[in-house]
């Protein structure tokens, strides 16, 4: 991940239709360009990580936000009934210094409660 940036994903276990909370924090000395909003799922196989479907969906804008230096940044997502058993992380897309790079979660799990 990029030094100084913190992507976090606030339940490490959530059964199919929970709620939960993702959170970036900047602790670079200079903004930081996301958006959460469309943070993408990576499923874990036995192949790596491939794209998963697994939040509700809800409307995704094209837009990039600036999280100041010292600022923490948070969004609640809703992950899909329909979500299948397994190991997961998100992808938030952000800017550093005009450039695009991607931070990641820690994986968690979902399991049927």
């Amino acid at each position: 991940p990029p030094r100084g940036l913190e992507y976090g994903i606030e339940h490490p276990r959530l059964a199919p239709g929970d709620s939960t909370a993702f959170r970036l924090t900047n602790n670079r000395s200079s903004p930081v360009g996301y958006n959460l909003a469309c943070s993408r799922a990576e499923r874990k196989t036995s192949d790596g990580w491939v794209d998963a479907n697994v939040r509700r969906f809800e409307a995704c804008a094209q837009y990039l936000a600036v999280l100041k230096s010292g600022g923490t940044a948070a969004i609640q997502v809703r992950i899909d009934s329909t979500a299948e058993e397994g190991v997961y992380r998100f992808e938030a897309r952000v800017e550093l210094d005009s450039a695009p790079r991607s931070v990641f979660t820690d994986p968690f799990r979902v399991e049927q409660g």
